[in-house]
């Protein structure tokens, strides 16, 4: 079993800028663009709302819903700078 914690790598993994850069526009904004997941954690639904009518226009209705199966992860540190006082 392996309990290691998944690390970013760029050739399978996407960042949340990435995805806001590409129109994804259902991530949460205190998500950090750092944040990533695996690519193949992605999964894509493709649906079509054309009715009759609107074939009888010359138009298609179509979108597209994206959703995450794996969290996004990041790190955060906090630290404090102190000046030092010469003595």
């Amino acid at each position: 079993m392996d309990d290691e914690e998944p690390q970013f790598d760029p050739t399978t993994c996407v960042t949340v800028r990435e995805l806001r850069n590409r129109g994804f526009s259902n991530i949460p904004a205190d998500f950090p663009d750092c944040a990533w997941i695996p690519r193949d954690s992605i999964k894509f639904e493709f649906f079509n709302e054309t009715t009759r009518q609107d074939v009888e226009k010359g138009l298609m209705k179509a979108g597209m819903r994206a959703t995450f199966t794996e969290p996004f992860r990041w790190i955060e540190i906090d630290y404090t700078i102190e000046k030092l006082e010469n003595k």
